[in-house]
């Protein structure tokens, strides 16, 4: 088995977290997955959590019978198994929700055909210009009015000839 070509470690509560991938476009994939599934990140901290509790796998003996005895290790294979399985962001269907701004901005997520970009699927932009001409055009998560996690800086727009 070889390394692969492009690799990131982090520590996350004193845990080693590594991200590969054999080509820039899978790296980028995985680590897309791994910043857009929050259930990878509350695996994480559960694991953390019973780590700490359970001293690594040691079940005390007042625990009760179905103590999690899960490892550090374990956790670690199961984080590198799920972003293995992950090829991409994790954009699973959610409801499709508007929400206009103080300029009357009409901003559309949740579309099914939306255009994915590092900070997350885009949103659909819908206004006028000041001389009153409407215009649609796709806009990076960061510019909407919805809460984001910054991933890169915003994505330009993707203009819609209406």
């Amino acid at each position: 088995m070889t390394e692969a070509r492009f690799s990131y470690t982090t520590k996350i509560r004193g845990d080693l977290l590594t991200v590969r991938g054999d080509s820039a476009q899978e790296f980028k994939n995985n680590l897309d997955a791994f910043l857009f599934n929050n259930d990878i990140l509350d695996q994480i901290n559960n694991v953390h959590e019973v780590a700490q509790t359970y001293g690594n796998g040691a079940t005390p003996a007042a625990a009760p019978a179905a103590a999690p005895t899960v490892t550090v290790d374990q956790a670690a294979a199961t984080v590198t198994a799920a972003l293995d399985a992950t090829p991409a962001p994790a954009a699973g269907p959610q409801a499709v929700e508007q929400q206009t701004d103080k300029w009357g901005k009409l901003f559309t997520k949740g579309l099914p055909n939306a255009p994915i970009v590092a900070n997350g699927p885009m949103l659909l932009l819908e206004a006028k210009s000041k001389a009153g001409k409407p215009y649609k055009c796709w806009v990076d998560p960061l510019e909407g009015p919805w809460p984001v996690r910054k991933v890169t800086e915003k994505a330009d727009r993707q203009w819609i000839d209406s």
